[in-house]
C-alpha cells in the first residue's frame, strides 16, 4: 500500500474523496481577479453560502460562529486546561432587585485523579495521609505545563471588530452613532473618533493592538458607546477571557485558515507554517514526525490527503500538513479540533439589565508572543461600494407553455415580464403581450436598475427605510430577479417561470434559441462588471412561486435578454429610456395583428378574433337563408304566376 502512495497511484481517493471533485466550469480569466478582493470577500463569501444565494466557489472562506467562541462544545469551552470557580464573598441585598452574590475572585483550576499504591504507615493512628510523598511521579509533559503556568508570559493582542448587528437604540429619534471602547490591563483604547451614525447594523472594521501580560492582565471587556454632543452612553459590553485562548490545546492563539496560500487575501498570517505547527504538536505529545509519501502525508498511523481546492500552486508539504491540522480529532493521540479561522459573535449586555441582550458584536482576536517576530495585521477597513446602473432588455420569450383558453377553447396566454434588483417592491414590468398561442412572445423593453456593488467584497449594499430617521443597511449578491407572469382578468396573474442571474458570477448564455438547454455544470461563467454587455438565450428556471400552489407550467422555455452593466458616470454620459422610451429608444417588436387588448379595442376584437372564427358558419348561414329566401319568394309567387297562364 504504501508503495503505491510513494508512486502517487491512488493517494487522493484513499484518503480523502472530496479533494477529488474537480470543478472544471470557473475557467474564465475574468472571475479570478484576486488583487480586488479583501478579507471582506472571505467574509461575505462564508456568509452567503447556500444553495439560494452561492456566491463563487473559488473564493477562500472562513467560519462564522454566531455564538461566543467559548461557547462552541467542539472546543471544550476552552476550559480544557482549567475550570474557573468563583469564590464569592456572601451575598448582596438590593431593595429593588434581587439578591446577587458577591463575587471577589477567580480560581482556576484542574483536578486529576491518579490511582496510586501508598506505603502502610507505622502509626496509623497517628495521622498524616495528607503529607505522603507521591508514589507515581508527574509525567514530564505535565511538569513543563506546570512550569509554564507560574511564569509570566507578554503577549501582543490583536483585537479585530468587525460589525455590530442588531444594536438597540439609545436615542429616542432613530438609531446610535456606535463606537467600540476596550479595557485590557487597567488601559483603555477608545475609538470614539470612527463612530458609525445612525445604524442598528454599524460596520466598524477596526483593529486594536495592545499588550498584556499574563496571568495579570487575562480580561479584556469591549464595550460600545453610544456617541452624543453631551454624554455617551453604554449599549453594551462583552467580557473575553485571555488566558483560556493562551493556555486552551485547541490553539485559540491564531485560527487557521482554510488553504494555505503565500500571498493575497487568505495569506497565511500564523507565526509558524502549517508542517512546523504539526511538528511541534507531534514533538509535546511525543509521536514520530510526520512523513509524506509523494502526494499523502503519514501522521499518528493515518494517511491524509491534500484538501485543497483553491491554491493548489503552493507548496504541498504545507497543504498536506494543513490538511492533518484540520482533522486532528480523527487521530487517535489527539482526538480534539483546532480553532479555525473565523469570526464570533458575542451578545452585549449591560450591569443594569445582565439578561438582556443589547445587540451583538462580531469581531475575532489574535494572541502572540510580544517578544518574537510578529506578522503584518489583517487590513479590514471597509472600501465603500461603487454606484452602477444595470440595463436590462427583454427581447423576446419562446416556449411559454399557454396557461388560458379562449372562449373558443383554444389554449392561449397574455405573457409580460416583470424584473427587480434590490427591492422587489420597486419592480419594473414590460408591456403585455396578448394572445400568444404559440409560447412566443415579443417585447424589445428596457428596464434600468440602478445598484450599489462593491467589487472588493463582491456583493451590492442595500439601505432601506426602516423608521422615521433610521436606516439599516445589507448586503448580497449581485442578482437580477426576472419573472414571466400571464395577465388574467378575473382572476390573479398566474405565474409561469423564472430567471435569476448574478451578475458577477453567471452563465454564459447562448447564442441561439435552438441551442439553448439547461446549464451543464461545466458551463463557463463570466463576470458582466468586466465584461460589460452580454447578448444571447437564457433557459427559465420552471420552480413554483411561493405564492401558488401549483407548479410552473414553463418546461422549455427561453428569454432572449440584451444586459449593459455602466458606471455611474457612463450613465450619465449615455443616458437611457426605460421601456421603449428616448433617450436611446428602442423600435416596437413585431407583433401578430391579433395581439392586442381586446377589452379597449372592440372592434379590432370582432375583425381578428371573433371574425375569423365564426366567418365560415356565418357565410354558410347566409348562403342557406338566400336559399330559403329564393324558394320562399318562388313558391309564394308560384300560384299567382299559374293563374295568370290562359286555359284553353
Amino acid at each position: 500500500m504504501r508503495l503505491l502512495f510513494a508512486f502517487g497511484l491512488r493517494p487522493a481517493p484513499y484518503a480523502n474523496r472530496h479533494a477529488l471533485r474537480f470543478h472544471d466550469d470557473l475557467d474564465d480569466h475574468e472571475l479570478v481577479e484576486e488583487r480586488e478582493f479583501t478579507w471582506w470577500t472571505k467574509f461575505y463569501n462564508s456568509m452567503y453560502w447556500s444553495a439560494a444565494e452561492m456566491c463563487h466557489e473559488h473564493k477562500h472562506r472562513l467560519v462564522i460562529y454566531y455564538e461566543e467562541l467559548e461557547k462552541q462544545a467542539q472546543f471544550g469551552y476552552l476550559q480544557d486546561w482549567a475550570v474557573p470557580v468563583q469564590l464569592v464573598h456572601g451575598v448582596k441585598f438590593k431593595k429593588h432587585g434581587p439578591p446577587k452574590e458577591d463575587i471577589y475572585a477567580t480560581l482556576k483550576l484542574q483536578l486529576k485523579l491518579t490511582p496510586c499504591q501508598c506505603p502502610v504507615l507505622e502509626d496509623p493512628g497517628g495521622g498524616g495521609d495528607m503529607v505522603r510523598n507521591m508514589s507515581n511521579p508527574i509525567h514530564p509533559r505535565h511538569q513543563s505545563t506546570l512550569q509554564s503556568l507560574g511564569e509570566t508570559v507578554k503577549l501582543l493582542v490583536r483585537v479585530y471588530v468587525v460589525q455590530g448587528v442588531q444594536m438597540r437604540p439609545r436615542d429616542v429619534k432613530g438609531d446610535s452613532d456606535c463606537y467600540v471602547k476596550l479595557f485590557l490591563g487597567g488601559k483603555t483604547f477608545s475609538d470614539r473618533a470612527h463612530f458609525s451614525p445612525n445604524h442598528s447594523n454599524p460596520v466598524f472594521g477596526r483593529l486594536f493592538e495592545m499588550e498584556a501580560t499574563l496571568p495579570g492582565d487575562h480580561m479584556l471587556q469591549v464595550m460600545v458607546y453610544d456617541h452624543d454632543k453631551i454624554k455617551d452612553e453604554v449599549i453594551g459590553q462583552t467580557n473575553i477571557d485571555l488566558e483560556d485562548r493562551w493556555r486552551t490545546r485547541h490553539r485559540a492563539t491564531v485560527g487557521l485558515a482554510n488553504e494555505y496560500t503565500k500571498s493575497g487575501y487568505n495569506h497565511w498570517h500564523d507565526v509558524k507554517l502549517p508542517s512546523e505547527i504539526l511538528i511541534d504538536l507531534c514533538q509535546k505529545r511525543g509521536i514520530q514526525a510526520p512523513y509524506y509519501y509523494g502526494n499523502v502525508i503519514e501522521v499518528d498511523g493515518m494517511l491524509f490527503g491534500d484538501e485543497t481546492l483553491i491554491s493548489k500552486d503552493e507548496e504541498l508539504q504545507e497543504r498536506l500538513s494543513l490538511a492533518v491540522l484540520k482533522n486532528m480529532d480523527k487521530l487517535p493521540s489527539f482526538g480534539y479540533k483546532l480553532v479555525p479561522e473565523h469570526v464570533e459573535t458575542r451578545s452585549l449586555c449591560r450591569d443594569d439589565f445582565p439578561n438582556v441582550e443589547q445587540g451583538k458584536l462580531q469581531l475575532w482576536i489574535e494572541l502572540f508572543e510580544a517578544n518574537i517576530y510578529v506578522p503584518s495585521p489583517i487590513d479590514i477597513t471597509p472600501v465603500p461600494p461603487a454606484d452602477f446602473e444595470v440595463r436590462v432588455v427583454v427581447k423576446n420569450l419562446v416556449g411559454i407553455q399557454a396557461g388560458d383558453k379562449n372562449i373558443f377553447g383554444k389554449l392561449m396566454s397574455d405573457v409580460y415580464v416583470i424584473g427587480w434588483c434590490e427591492d422587489e417592491d420597486k419592480r419594473q414590468s414590460t408591456d403585455i403581450h396578448y394572445r400568444s398561442f404559440a409560447g412566443d412572445a415579443a417585447f424589445n423593453w428596457r428596464m434600468v436598475f440602478g445598484l450599489k456593488y462593491s467589487p472588493n467584497e463582491d456583493l451590492m449594499v442595500i439601505r432601506r427605510k426602516a423608521g422615521l430617521l433610521e436606516e439599516i443597511e445589507f448586503k448580497k449578491p449581485p442578482i437580477i430577479y426576472l419573472q414571466v407572469w400571464d395577465k388574467d382578468v378575473l382572476t390573479k396573474d398566474e405565474y409561469l417561470a423564472a430567471l435569476e442571474l448574478n451578475l458577477s458570477n453567471m452563465y454564459a448564455p447562448y447564442p441561439a434559441a435552438q441551442l439553448c438547454k439547461p446549464y451543464p455544470k461545466k458551463r463557463k461563467r463570466i463576470n458582466l462588471f468586466k465584461r460589460k454587455v452580454i447578448n444571447g438565450w437564457f433557459p427559465l428556471q420552471s420552480n413554483a412561486h411561493p405564492s401558488q400552489r401549483s407548479q410552473a407550467a414553463v418546461q422549455n422555455g427561453k428569454m432572449q435578454l440584451s444586459i449593459e452593466v455602466c458606471t455611474d458616470v457612463e450613465a450619465v454620459n449615455r443616458p437611457a429610456g426605460r421601456g421603449q422610451d428616448p433617450p436611446m429608444a428602442l423600435e416596437p417588436p413585431y407583433r401578430p395583428d391579433s395581439s392586442f387588448n381586446p377589452l379597449t379595442h372592440p372592434c379590432k376584437s370582432f375583425q381578428h378574433i371573433l371574425w375569423p372564427v365564426i366567418r365560415k358558419y356565418v357565410l354558410w348561414t347566409l348562403l342557406i337563408l338566400i336559399v330559403i329566401l329564393g324558394l320562399v319568394l318562388f313558391f309564394s309567387n308560384l300560384p299567382a304566376k299559374l293563374m295568370t297562364i290562359p286555359l284553353e
